[in-house]
């Protein structure tokens, strides 16, 4: 059985799968980073292969599968298995005889495998970075929009769009600041239930941050945003502010 993941270190997750579960045991048979351990100068076929042995009392699909039966499971990255796919069939079996270039470029691929993991991981872990603050921030007027208007929201992509602009002007103390604010407005709740049924924008918990994003900076809040005059006018009106000119 294959299992294919996107990052090598979701490899060790289906790892830790594998051996914490109670209907078998697993019993290591390969691993690459291992491999790579003893021989660090060789790029060569690299997965995670498991035996996994059935436990008593299993049965699938109306079978029952005896104690003892064994399953190989290999994990790989998706560059991994792609590798696999293209040489392991003909580099690797003994029947096969591979030219020295052949077997050079294979390897040459690998290790250009293994650093194109490497930029991926990076590349995953600065975008977490970024993407934290508004998550952060979605996080938490998700759960005031609830208890603010007493609706369930109705979460689309403009939730997003909403997020992404607003969130510029959620400082390190935002969640209590933005509970504040709520508070003092709590009539914002009734423009919001008003409008709801017949507007997306109000089904959206990104709209209490733009009101929040609206008080804290009128003029500049509405700039380079992707709402229009005619849907940021309405909750310019709710706050007591006049729309700015935009442009």
């Amino acid at each position: 059985m294959g299992t294919v993941v996107l990052f090598s270190e979701e490899i060790r997750m289906v790892e830790r799968t594998l051996q914490g579960c109670p209907q078998w045991t697993a019993e290591k048979a390969r691993d690459f980073e291992e491999e790579r351990a003893r021989r660090p100068f060789e790029f060569d076929y690299q997965s995670l292969h498991y035996v996994v042995r059935a436990g008593p009392g299993i049965a699938h699909g109306g079978i029952d599968v005896p104690e003892g039966t064994p399953c190989e499971v290999q994990v790989r990255t998706i560059l991994q298995h792609a590798y696999s796919e293209l040489t392991h069939d003909t580099i690797y079996k003994p029947s096969v005889q591979a030219e020295p270039d052949v077997k050079r470029a294979a390897a040459k691929s690998m290790a250009l495998i293994e650093a194109t993991d490497d930029y991926f991981m990076q590349v995953r872990e600065r975008l977490a970075l970024a993407q934290a603050p508004g998550q952060r921030v979605a996080a938490v007027v998700g759960k005031a929009y609830g208890e603010f208007t007493g609706l369930q929201p109705d979460i689309s992509p403009l939730n997003i769009i909403l997020i992404d602009h607003f969130k510029q002007w959620a400082r390190d103390n935002f969640e209590a600041e933005f509970a504040s604010f709520l508070q003092e407005k709590p009539f914002l709740a009734d423009f919001i239930r008003e409008r709801a049924p017949a507007h997306l924008l109000y089904r959206q918990p990104g709209v209490l941050l733009a009101y929040w994003a609206i008080k804290q900076a009128p003029r500049a809040a509405a700039e380079g945003g992707s709402l229009s005059e005619a849907e940021l006018a309405p909750l310019y009106g709710d706050l007591g502010e006049r729309l700015p000119r935009i442009g």
